[in-house]
């Protein structure tokens, strides 16, 4: 779903909160300077939204795939800025962080699950897999405390088996290559064997 425009932040969580939805303690919702709940969109981080979902489906953070890359000032011209972005308002009165939660897509209980980073990529997967396998998407390579909890997870399953399928930058890149090696080594802790 693409995020809405940023004049109609005010009007959608008050309907939300007329339908009975709580919005305190959910990412990306705050109180404004006139003490009226809001949700942090704005036009610079336009995009679409792209739902992390724990076991049963719930929703735990949004992503936000943005149209137009956000770059940091004083980057070169030729860097790229940042794709990606969580839904948060931490920095806003009642707002909070979304942390950095776990996806989970497909049948849980298969003995095989594979692993990748990004949800939107697991999804997609998922679903063009000829048996929908089951995916579980970090946020990130360095993400080892939510995988530390994941491992934990899939061995209380009886599960010892996880397919890496993260992206080939590891052969380019020295720190995903070394964050690759950490989650083996805490997969290799709980018994899970991964293999690429």
């Amino acid at each position: 779903k693409s995020t809405p425009p940023s004049y109609l932040c005010r009007s959608l969580t008050a309907k939300l909160i007329q339908l009975g939805c709580t919005v305190q303690g959910v990412p990306g919702f705050y109180m404004d300077d006139n003490g009226k709940w809001t949700v942090k969109f704005h036009q610079r981080t336009s995009g679409i939204l792209i739902p992390y979902r724990n076991l049963d489906g719930m929703i735990q953070g949004l992503q936000i795939r943005l149209d137009r890359p956000l770059k940091k000032e004083g980057d070169p011209p030729d860097k790229g800025g940042a794709k990606y972005l969580w839904l948060a308002s931490t920095s806003k009165t009642f707002g909070v962080s979304s942390g950095s939660p776990v996806h989970f897509v497909g049948d849980p209980c298969s003995r095989v699950v594979y692993v990748t980073e990004g949800a939107l990529k697991a999804h997609i997967a998922c679903e063009l897999s000829e048996s929908h396998d089951p995916y579980i998407a970090l946020a990130g390579v360095n993400c080892f405390n939510q995988w530390e909890t994941t491992c934990e997870y899939l061995k209380s399953q009886g599960i010892t088996r996880v397919v890496d399928a993260f992206d080939s930058d590891r052969e380019s890149n020295e720190h995903v290559k070394n964050a690759l090696a950490k989650l083996y080594e805490i997969a290799s802790r709980y018994g899970i064997t991964m293999t690429r």
